[in-house]
């Protein structure tokens, strides 16, 4: 799906979106939520600050860590940099809105815009139809789980308290079967 953004600022800010979301299992809602504040780069990539979540009912937070990928055209780490660059701001959302004329909003998107974009790009690339926010979540999980990643490890990267829980977002791993 970043392949499929393009290089203007609404392009940018997409592939950072989307490759945030899926190299951190965040919700649309976390997603949009981050601020800029919230996001400290290190030699190791990136530590995030969380602020609350669904299951953080006291708002209590966490901190996540995010590696760059392999990939330069993939990488979590230097797309989310290139958002900065092209987007420079020192404090608020860091994902917000960008006009049709590709000036920069100040407030965050809003959860429904992780949402639209993810059905947009699927449908670029022929992708089921029913694909939403959530795959990226759930992607990430999978992707996990075929890297050998443990269960507890996925829950505990999901937020979520119990395995049965982030068991539920690991899709269709392939079996010795056959």
């Amino acid at each position: 799906m970043a392949a499929t953004c393009g290089t203007d600022l609404r392009g940018i800010r997409d592939r950072a979106l989307l490759l945030l979301g899926f190299a951190t299992g965040l919700r649309r809602s976390e997603l949009v939520a981050i601020e800029v504040e919230h996001v400290a780069f290190d030699d190791d990539g990136a530590v995030l600050h969380i602020p609350r979540s669904k299951t953080d009912s006291y708002a209590r937070g966490r901190r996540l860590r995010v590696r760059p990928g392999p990939d330069p055209a993939a990488c979590p780490i230097a797309s989310l940099r290139a958002w900065l660059v092209a987007a420079p701001t020192s404090s608020g959302p860091l994902f917000r809105s960008v006009s049709r004329s590709g000036k920069v909003g100040q407030g965050a998107l809003h959860p429904r815009a992780v949402e639209r974009l993810v059905k947009r790009k699927a449908g670029l690339l022929g992708l089921n139809p029913n694909v939403s926010a959530h795959s990226l979540r759930s992607g990430f999980a999978t992707e996990a789980a075929t890297r050998g990643v443990s269960e507890m490890t996925i829950a505990s990267a999901l937020g979520h308290a119990t395995l049965d829980m982030a068991r539920r977002y690991v899709r269709c791993l392939p079996t010795d079967a056959g």
